[in-house]
């Protein structure tokens, strides 16, 4: 009987540690699982997000039209806060060594300085110095950023904060909006509590944490605004603070994906054990286990299987599965874990325009589910399509491309497309499903025999970038190509051209009378004119754009003589200079063109241009209304060509 007892303990404290170890790697693998889940609907809905708020900024500031920010009143801001029903707007005002809250919905906030708030204050000064955040946190376009999701100066809840830079002006305009209606859908089945759920039901668990590691060390480095604005504790609670922390977080994140290191501790009299496992380049999964409650479950079973060793085996026996519950009570959570993790599968599936499940039968794609808001437009009727194979109603280069990007699919990857259907554009998604989780479907199959395709429209915002675009290189008057476009485009040239390059640089001549005593509306309709002039007369061998103000400049690529140039000069001086009937007045301007040419004047784009706008005056100072090629006597008027 002895040597039973002491060979029944033995494996049972072996057999207790094992499965205690191989419950937290379970619970490691469908963490994994849950959280990548999680993090891709939230970058989808933080991307509408981040379109809703830029269209929201941008026609404000279309709504106020130039107006100086200095002049709009708390009450115009109040107004425009109901109509687009957001958590609050503020003005932000760059004062030179610093930036302020000037006006704000939110009374609390008028006055605040900002110079304390770490990488919120650089990417502010970026913004007023460039137009572009260039930091890796948040998204950022062209004079717009919208920061990580962070907290409010009292005020509850996490919001989205934008910011749009005036042209112009030094302010910035601030719009904010509580996510909480943004992620109602994935509040339901929000993964913390589903960390709280397993930490509860384990009695060695203390706590579960997911932890930002870059934010944990930056707590060190920025204590009067990190705390508030990065998510040191992604998911999860984390209370057991040690001093070793710090350095265990760094070690992990240079171990290999879910390698794991251990530290034993004790506090408050207790005995405890914390497990760190890397999920990612900047994340660690942090275990807190309490020995003693290790221990006494070891105890506890240890001591009922001697009480029926002593009176009867088989009744001990029994008494020690019954005691074994608890760890059948932790395959149960995670059981449980999986229906709600199938459930927010499922709910993640509405956000999508379109949904495909399609089965792989000998290199055929068979409909099993077919729904979407989108159907209608591609012509699909979801009940009907069931059980058909996909080429009855969708066109072979859709099928085509399903086939190509299968490869990525069997290295067990996600893989993305744009399809165009009609005058929509879709992002497709197409992934191996993942019904249940456990050991085995963690090593995806060689070979899926089913995949889903997820389709999200992305018209608009493409239509949308399609537009920053052009913006960005085009002036928003003329919509002739701006000075940054002009730049590049004669750079390219110059690398790439063996032939002879003109430079023209022209100024209107009594353009400036015209503005200043018909009015700014005549000459900015003035402008257009000349610039339709001018886009009418130059074919392909010329590229023109406004350099700003009155002045234009051309670049004459494929001219292969100044006899072939003297003509199309002559032309471009005839057009320009014809009346122009604007408001039932007639005008006229003259114009002055000076020109270099490469490589004989220069080979690089500032010295051509240079050199081209001393031509340019001096043809002004000889009498205007005619053109000028550079010559090395004109360099007298390169220390200040532009007094007249």
């Amino acid at each position: 009987m002895v040597f039973i007892m002491f060979i029944t303990i033995s494996a049972l404290e072996n057999t207790i540690s094992n499965q205690q170890e191989s419950q937290i790697e379970q619970l490691t693998q469908g963490i994994t699982y849950e959280v990548n889940r999680t993090v891709d609907v939230n970058v989808l809905v933080e991307s509408y997000q981040t379109e809703i708020l830029e269209a929201f900024s941008r026609d404000i500031l279309t709504f106020f039209n130039g107006r100086d920010f200095s002049e709009i009143t708390t009450e115009e801001l109040n107004r425009l806060l109901s109509e687009y029903q957001i958590s609050g707007i503020a003005l932000f005002k760059d004062t030179g060594d610093d930036v302020i809250i000037e006006k704000s919905t939110s009374k609390a906030e008028v006055g605040l300085s900002t110079k304390k708030w770490g990488f919120w204050y650089t990417a502010f000064r970026q913004l007023f110095d460039d137009g572009r955040v260039t930091l890796d946190k948040g998204t950022s376009r062209e004079s717009f950023w919208i920061g990580p999701r962070s907290k409010a100066y009292e005020q509850e809840g996490i919001f989205i904060f934008s910011y749009l830079k005036v042209p112009g002006q030094p302010y910035l305009l601030n719009l904010f909006i509580n996510d909480k209606k943004a992620f109602n859908m994935v509040n339901d089945h929000d993964t913390n509590k589903v960390f709280a759920k397993l930490a509860d039901g384990a009695d060695f668990i203390d706590e579960i944490a997911i932890i930002n590691v870059d934010a944990w060390n930056n707590r060190f480095q920025h204590e009067n605004r990190s705390k508030l604005q990065d998510f040191t504790i992604e998911y999860g609670s984390y209370n057991s603070f040690s001093a070793e922390d710090t350095y265990y977080l760094n070690k992990a994140v240079e171990l290999e994906v879910q390698d794991s290191l251990r530290l034993e501790f004790t506090m408050d009299n207790q005995k405890k054990c914390k497990r760190y496992t890397k999920l990612n380049d900047n994340e660690v999964l942090v275990f807190a286990l309490n020995k003693n409650k290790q221990n006494a479950v070891r105890i506890r079973v240890v001591l009922t299987a001697i009480c029926g060793l002593m009176s009867v085996w088989l009744l001990g026996y029994l008494i020690m599965l019954y005691n074994n519950k608890k760890f059948n009570r932790l395959l149960q959570l995670k059981k449980e874990r999986l229906e709600v993790a199938e459930i927010y599968r499922q709910t993640v599936q509405i956000l999508p325009s379109v949904v495909l499940r399609l089965s792989i039968v000998e290199n055929r794609f068979i409909v099993r589910h077919c729904e979407g808001k989108a159907l209608q437009l591609i012509g699909v009727d979801a009940q009907s399509s069931q059980g058909k194979q996909l080429d009855n109603f969708m066109p072979s280069d859709y099928i085509s491309l399903i086939s190509n990007h299968l490869r990525d699919i069997q290295k067990g990857q996600s893989s993305r497309f744009e399809y165009k259907f009609g005058d929509r554009i879709f992002e497709n998604k197409i992934e191996w499903i993942c019904d249940h989780v456990d050991d085995r479907s963690l090593d995806k199959p060689s070979n899926p025999s089913e995949v889903i395709i997820l389709w999200n429209d992305i018209t608009e915002l493409r239509r949308s970038e399609d537009n920053a675009r052009f913006m960005a290189y085009h002036d928003h008057l003329t919509g002739l190509p701006n000075r940054h476009y002009f730049k590049e485009t004669v750079e390219s040239y110059l690398k790439d051209c063996n032939e002879p390059l003109y430079l023209a640089f022209l100024d209107l001549d009594g353009f400036k009378n015209i503005n200043d005593t018909a009015g700014h509306d005549v000459g900015d309709k003035l402008l257009v004119g000349v610039a339709h002039r001018l886009a009418g007369t130059l074919n392909n061998k010329s590229f023109a754009a406004r350099m700003g103000g009155d002045e234009f400049a051309v670049l004459f690529k494929d001219v292969h003589s100044q006899n072939e140039l003297e003509g199309i000069l002559s032309q471009v001086k005839n057009d320009v200079c014809r009346p122009y009937h604007i408001e039932d007045h007639e005008f006229n301007i003259g114009v002055s063109i000076g020109i270099s040419k490469a490589p004989d004047d220069g080979n690089d784009y500032v010295t051509l241009l240079k050199k081209a706008d001393i031509a340019m005056y001096n043809m002004k100072y000889s009498g205007k209304g005619n053109h000028k090629y550079y010559e090395p006597k004109m360099s007298v008027l390169e220390e200040n060509p532009r007094l007249r």
